[in-house]
């Protein structure tokens, strides 16, 4: 209780005392004075208990909106758009299962929804982060944002991506086929390839920067002008985007197996 309050509380037990109907000396002059100043008493603090109550009760409501806001996913208003497609060429549709729409123009995009472009169909996805990400022709993906930052979820198709640099402990995540693919700021091209067989192959092209790509249980580390194949349950393939590097590289492999075949040193 404040000064202020505390001035009021008193003015008003002197009033109720003053306003009494008693005469000096009565018998029960003392009696009606302790009850007075008693009931006042117990309205100040029955006054004090509900604002405790009521501040926290509105403490308990600001922590349970904010858990709402926090969401599932840990981020802060996490129904808000994810990133704005724009730059439409040709037929995209985007959808939230069931629903099917044709995108025209400029639109915002929210969190587990299906872009899909059909032949000869460009686009591009600007997410929040300003980072870019543009499907090519008969591609389909998921956008989707967690804790960790931004994923793109490609089933089919390709996608190029200029990442910005992420914030510490953050990161885009591309996920593929039997791959993760884990980008801290860089530009790079991921496309899913299907095998005659129907297995499914991820072939990613790294332009600048350094990216993790993990398949099979092994995580490899990608350096610009590499190029990583993998498959469901198999370990990244690496190799380089300039054909000279990979003749050298299998020339070198040559010589190696060569010279264990004979027990020989490789030279």
């Amino acid at each position: 209780m404040n000064d202020n309050d505390k001035q009021n509380a008193l003015d008003r037990n002197l009033a109720e005392m003053f306003s009494m109907d008693r005469a000096e000396g009565t018998a029960d002059f003392e009696q009606r004075l302790a009850r007075a100043v008693g009931r006042q008493v117990r309205q100040q603090r029955q006054t004090r208990m509900h604002k405790r109550w009521f501040i926290r009760v509105t403490a308990a409501a600001a922590v349970l909106a904010m858990a709402i806001l926090i969401g599932r996913h840990g981020l802060i208003d996490s129904d808000g758009p994810i990133g704005t497609l724009t730059e439409i060429r040709g037929l995209v549709l985007v959808s939230n299962g069931a629903d099917v729409q044709l995108a025209e123009g400029q639109r915002s995009l929210h969190s587990e929804q299906w872009v899909q472009t059909r032949s000869g169909t460009t686009a591009q996805v600007v997410l929040t982060d300003e980072s870019r990400v543009t499907p090519g022709p008969r591609t389909v993906m998921q956008l989707d944002r967690q804790k960790q930052g931004h994923i793109v979820r490609l089933t089919k198709g390709a996608v190029a991506i200029a990442a910005q640099k992420q914030p510490e402990k953050q990161y885009l995540m591309v996920e593929a086929p039997g791959t993760a693919i884990k980008i801290l700021g860089t530009t790079l091209d991921v496309r899913v390839v299907e095998k005659p067989t129907g297995l499914k192959q991820t072939r990613v092209h790294l332009h600048s920067g350094s990216i993790e790509v993990a398949s099979g249980g092994v995580t490899k580390l990608l350096l610009p002008g590499m190029v990583s194949t993998t498959e469901k349950g198999k370990p990244p393939e690496i190799e380089s985007s300039i054909l000279e590097v990979n003749e050298i590289r299998r020339l070198l492999q040559e010589t190696r197996r060569r010279a264990e075949a004979t027990n020989a040193r490789a030279n």
